[in-house]
């Protein structure tokens, strides 16, 4: 997976999947959630990409908290 694969899983992630009453939605969210944070930690800079959504997502007005800027799209590497 490269680095704009994660920023693109991340994006779609349901960060918010914990706040579920539906077990079947919790469990598929804390699988993918591990399955993401076990990619971040294989790519260059994937964990502080993994960490800088997760603050941007749980972040601003809801959190009673400033709104953390959403990541930027890694740039293409070129080989």
């Amino acid at each position: 997976m490269s680095l704009r694969e994660l920023y693109k899983a991340l994006e779609a992630h349901d960060w918010y999947y914990a706040m579920s009453d539906d077990g079947s939605v919790y469990n598929k969210g804390h699988i993918a959630e591990r399955q993401l944070r076990a990619a971040a930690n294989l790519i260059s800079g994937g964990q502080a990409l993994f960490d800088a959504f997760a603050l941007y997502q749980f972040s601003g007005p809801a959190w009673n908290r400033p709104q953390a800027p959403k990541p930027e799209m890694p740039a293409e590497v070129t080989p």
